[in-house]
Order: structure tokens, then C-alpha cells, then sequence
């Protein structure tokens, strides 16, 4: 029994000192990328500067920290001799370097095909995308937080920007990102927006303004192979300067200075300050959820419970997604319905018993999350912007204890319910993603109108001007008193 102890340690130490060495035996540190024409730096972990480095293309050196410019793309073997030891590491020269920001995961093939046509013509194309999350607000949040990871590898490297995503999104997490890194530019950067509609012009001159990249370019997704299968962007410009393939050209030049557009030209101002555009975007939803809101209210005869509460909710639902805000507000709602229910068997005052009352909501609503998460029901995205959200649905709490103080459970219910149908179809028309048949949809018309012409604005409240006077029968009323219009017109 011994000897099988000494053994089984000799072979522990044994493969230990042989993981040591072996992490010694590799210890050639290269940058992440390598363009052609530009100096990179490479060093190994042993600071003796007697190393002899052999860069594979017929260009030696010598030193512990050394940089070398590789003139030409290709795969090259990087050698070097240090204490009689050589290691030996392939290394890839890139031409060009695109970075492609997509939400296009039911696309992946197709992404993956273009990249290895990219490096067949000795090209790179990153490709970052939002690991599955359909939501806008969240999407760009990851984005953002991609884009940040990514400068680790060097962003400056990068020639040419292609974004992907739904009403080009992918634009806004990249001006936060400038914005926050002001010592990076893009106005030697190409920006590609692949979008087959050609739409959102207004907004992207806006954009282009603000970003002031070399070029912003508008072409359709096909166009992305003739891209990768370009040996550089000049060949593609070409392309397109040929008229080969469709395109439209983004120039700062083409927009139009109008003193009556005032809101376009606050909108503007915020944005040069800095002011994060999805941000924006949610200010300008306000006034059309307020107008599908009473719209609804008044015209169709859907009841909700005030104003206030279902335009914060769909607000919330914007940033949190359908799914996990359907979920949010059954859980507030039922555990501060209960909780109500139940603590008014017991003598309190108001004050205490409502904030008891949110108290048991918030401790609920936080373990029936872990659930959720935990037997990957709920899939949440944990980021900062999730996170006011739902603090502020957590709130409701204390309108629907109120509720059920004053009218009783069963009422709350379906005044809830119904309120609950007036956020969702405020959501869908206001451009809340949503599923159907495993497909995701988005119905972008009237909040793309909106972000585009922010003057639109004042048609709304004309338009809800005039609801507020109509004082005819709602939709609902002639279902419910049709029998008695029947009898009237006999």
C-alpha cells in the first residue's frame, strides 16, 4: 500500500512539473490581431534579451520585447530560441479587419459562410452578436458591452464597421461606445448598414453626423458575400460605384437644417451631447403610448386602471421584453393582491400596511425569479437596464393593494386583466417584439415614424384632442347594447 502511495504521488508531481514546463515551453505572447503594414508587438515571458526571434518571413530579431510589421496577409511560423529551447507559434497576418454587429442568430450559417469567404481572401470578419436576446433595448446593451470587451483587442485595427440588426439598431450601442472612448474615431472607418428596405434614412444622416465615419453605406444583406469575397474595400467600392450592386450613400451633407423641425433639432443637440439615443427613443414613445392609450380607452371601451400605471408598464415592457414582463407584473400582482387580501384581517394603518404590503412583493417576486432562472424558465438579461425597470413595476404594488382595499380581489382581477390587454396592444403598436410560431415579429410603422419626424408629435396630441371630445358609443358598447339598437331601428 505504500509503495502504491509513493507511486500515484511521483505521478501526481510528475504531471504537474510536465503541465509547468509545458506552460513554460509555450511562452510567446502575440497579439490577438495582426494586420499587414502595421507594427505589432510581441514578448515572451522571460525577460532575456538574448531571445532570437524568427518572424517567418525572412525577418529575424533579437530582444525579450520586439515589434515587427508584417508587409504582407498570410500565415506565418513565428519561432523563437531562448536558453538553447525553441518554441514555434502559427501566426495570422490579416489584410483587412470588419467587425460585424448582427442580431441574426437564426442566420448563423449564413454569417459563418461569410467569414470563411473573408479569410479565403486573407480578410477577418468579427462577428459580435446579442446571444439570442430579441429585445431592441437589451439587445444594444449587450452590444455595449461586446463593443467594451472587444477594445481589448484593439478597435483602432478594425477598417470597416458592418451593423445587422433590427431597424439598425446596432448604431446606438456604437455612438455610446464612442462616445465614452472620445480618443477613438471611426472617420477612417467604413460603416456598412445592411438593411434590404433601404428605410430610415433620416435617422442614419443623423447618425452618420454624429459617428462622422469616412463612408456609411446602405446595402442589402446578399451584398454581404460580394463584400467577403472582396480582396479589399476598394474592390467593393468599386462595386459599387459601378453600379453592380444596390446601394444608397449616407452623407452628413444631405441634411436639412429647418427651424420648424424644432424637436428634430433638439432631438440633434441631445444626441451631440452625448445623451444615448435608445434613451431618446423611449421619450418620443411616450406620447404615441399615451395616444394608443386612449384610444383604446375611449374609442374601443377597454377599461385599464388609470393612465399613469399602463404607460409605465408598457414602458417597462419595452425595456424588459413581453415575456419577462408578463412575468414581472403576474407576480406583483398576485403576491400584492394576496398580501393585501390577507393583512386586512389585521388592524393597521394605512401607511405601515402598504409598505408591508411591498415589502412581501419585492421578497416574493425576488424568490419566484431564482426559480425561474434557476429550472431556466426565464431567461433575464442582468444588466443595468433591466434592473429600474423592474424596481418600478415592484411599485404597482400599492395600486393594486388599493384596488383590492376598495373594489375586492375578484374586481382587481379583471381590471387587471384588462389593462393587462391594453399594455400588450400598446406594446405590439408602439414596435414591441413578440413571438408567433417560433418567429420573432416587430411592427415598426408608427414608432419609426415617430424617431424619424419627431413633429408627428403634435398631430398626436391633435389627435387625442379629438378623442377627448368624442362622445359617441364606444366599439364595445355597440356589441354590448346591441340588441337594444336592434330594437330602437325597428
Amino acid at each position: 500500500m505504500k509503495k502504491f502511495t509513493k507511486i500515484l504521488l511521483t505521478i501526481i508531481i510528475a504531471t504537474n512539473l510536465y503541465s509547468t514546463q509545458a506552460q513554460e515551453n509555450n511562452p510567446i505572447k502575440s497579439p490577438k490581431l495582426i494586420k499587414a503594414g502595421e507594427p505589432s508587438n510581441f514578448s515572451i515571458n522571460d525577460q532575456n534579451s538574448k531571445t532570437k526571434w524568427d518572424f517567418g518571413n525572412g525577418n529575424k530579431d533579437t530582444g525579450a520585447n520586439v515589434a515587427h510589421t508584417y508587409n504582407k496577409a498570410g500565415i506565418y511560423e513565428l519561432k523563437i530560441e531562448n536558453q538553447n529551447q525553441t518554441n514555434t507559434q502559427e501566426i495570422q497576418v490579416y489584410q483587412e479587419i470588419n467587425l460585424l454587429i448582427h442580431d441574426k442568430n437564426n442566420l448563423e450559417k449564413y454569417i459563418n459562410n461569410t467569414q470563411t469567404l473573408a479569410n479565403n481572401n486573407q480578410n477577418q470578419i468579427i462577428a459580435l452578436d446579442t446571444n439570442k436576446h430579441t429585445n431592441p433595448f437589451i439587445n444594444q446593451e449587450i452590444i455595449l458591452e461586446k463593443l467594451t470587451q472587444l477594445q481589448a483587442i484593439n478597435f483602432e485595427k478594425i477598417d470597416n464597421i458592418i451593423i445587422w440588426t433590427d431597424n439598425n439598431n446596432g448604431i446606438n450601442p456604437l455612438i455610446q461606445y464612442l462616445t465614452k472612448n472620445q480618443e477613438i474615431k471611426v472617420d477612417k472607418k467604413n460603416i456598412y448598414i445592411v438593411n434590404n428596405k433601404f428605410d430610415n434614412k433620416t435617422r442614419l444622416i443623423r447618425q452618420q453626423r454624429r459617428l462622422k465615419a469616412k463612408n456609411m453605406y446602405v446595402i442589402k444583406s446578399p451584398n454581404l458575400y460580394s463584400l467577403a469575397d472582396s480582396q479589399n474595400t476598394k474592390e467593393f467600392e468599386k462595386k459599387l460605384k459601378e453600379g453592380l450592386l444596390e446601394y444608397v450613400e449616407i452623407k452628413p451633407e444631405n441634411y436639412i437644417y429647418n427651424p420648424l423641425k424644432f424637436l428634430s433639432l433638439s432631438i440633434d443637440y441631445l444626441s451631440e451631447k452625448g445623451i444615448p439615443e435608445n434613451l431618446i427613443q423611449l421619450l418620443l414613445l411616450i406620447p404615441l403610448i399615451c395616444f394608443w392609450i386612449s384610444f383604446l380607452k375611449q374609442i374601443i371601451g377597454l377599461s385599464t386602471i388609470g393612465v399613469y400605471l399602463p404607460i409605465v408598464i408598457t414602458l417597462c415592457f419595452l425595456i424588459l421584453g413581453i415575456s419577462v414582463g408578463t412575468i414581472t407584473m403576474a407576480i406583483v400582482f398576485f403576491a400584492s393582491s394576496l398580501s393585501s387580501y390577507l393583512l386586512n384581517k389585521v388592524r393597521m394603518l394605512y401607511s405601515p400596511k402598504t409598505s408591508l404590503t411591498i415589502v412581501i412583493t419585492s421578497l416574493i417576486y425576488t424568490m419566484s425569479l431564482s426559480l425561474l432562472i434557476k429550472f431556466k424558465i426565464l431567461d433575464i438579461y442582468t444588466g443595468l437596464m433591466t434592473v429600474f425597470p423592474t424596481i418600478i413595476m415592484l411599485t404597482m404594488a400599492e395600486k393594486f393593494a388599493n384596488i383590492v382595499n376598495s373594489k375586492g380581489l375578484k374586481s382587481c382581477f379583471f381590471t387587471t386583466l384588462e389593462t393587462y390587454l391594453v399594455i400588450i396592444l400598446t406594446y405590439i403598436l408602439c414596435g414591441g417584439t413578440y413571438y408567433y410560431q417560433s418567429k420573432v415579429y416587430s411592427f415598426q410603422f408608427f414608432n419609426q415614424h415617430i424617431i424619424n419626424s419627431p413633429e408627428l408629435i403634435i398631430l398626436l396630441s391633435v389627435f387625442i384632442f379629438i378623442i377627448g371630445r368624442y362622445t359617441g358609443l364606444q366599439v364595445s358598447e355597440y356589441f354590448r347594447f346591441r340588441k337594444i339598437l336592434d330594437n330602437i331601428e325597428e
